[in-house]
């Protein structure tokens, strides 16, 4: 079982619902959906882009999926949870806009946000207690591309590669693209996202997701608004135990 703190759009919000129909999953209720109906991308192209980050759900990664330590539970992760959005304040991205992030497409703030960085290294440090160290066959799989000696260093601390000065805020929207497609992947893209793709996006939650066994689809199990001392389950009903 896994673990992962992550930013998700409110499940009110145009971003998660053109998200959630465009993966064919909605991460906050576990709801699927059939292929969207888009011309030219067939139902099983279709399947090809998404299957990989729809295990996960529309989101971006704040704290990157991690097992639980020996000793703690999802009780207290969850109080953690709970307790950094109450410490943190919501981020405005003044233009989202959609970007090929090695060899994948994602939604991305048009320029680098300090605030939004600055957001996820403090998600970074405030949940490493919880994660277990990597295990032998982790750690190959992360080092089967090929990381740059700060990006293995991460890795070596922080269970992670992409932290920091490694990391860029993003919504996955696909799997690797090849050079020839992604001309057209984009476009569709482009028009399916068109709603959302260069407006601002408030960054104001923060959700615990997890994957109940390796290979399943990742699912929100509490969330909380930054700045806000309550937690609440992916079903609206607040934590008072906590």
């Amino acid at each position: 079982m896994r673990y992962a703190i992550y930013f998700v759009p409110d499940p009110d919000s145009e971003l998660a619902d053109f998200g959630a129909r465009w993966l064919g999953y909605d991460v906050e209720t576990g709801t699927t959906f059939a292929a969207p109906v888009i011309p030219g991308l067939d139902a099983g192209t279709w399947q090809d882009r998404v299957s990989e980050p729809a295990r996960y759900g529309l989101h971006a990664t704040l704290k990157a999926p991690f097992r639980l330590a020996e000793g703690l539970g999802e009780p207290e992760l969850v109080a953690a949870l709970r307790d950094f959005a109450h410490s943190v304040t919501p981020v405005r991205v003044p233009v989202l806009s959609l970007k090929n992030l090695r060899g994948f497409f994602a939604l991305m703030p048009a320029i680098r946000n300090d605030l939004l960085e600055d957001l996820s290294a403090r998600a970074v440090r405030a949940f490493d207690g919880f994660r277990a160290p990597l295990t032998e066959a982790e750690i190959a799989r992360r080092q089967a591309v090929r990381l740059s000696d700060g990006q293995q260093k991460n890795l070596d601390r922080w269970g992670y590669p992409y932290v920091f000065d490694e990391a860029s805020f993003h919504i996955t929207l696909t799997g690797r693209t090849s050079g020839e497609d992604a001309d057209g992947v984009e476009a569709i893209l482009t028009d399916f996202f068109e709603p959302v793709i260069g407006r601002p996006l408030i960054v104001d939650r923060v959700a615990l997701a997890v994957e109940r066994e390796p290979g399943a689809r990742f699912e929100v199990l509490a969330a909380a608004s930054l700045g806000h001392p309550l937690a609440y389950t992916r079903r609206a009903m607040q934590l008072d135990a906590l």
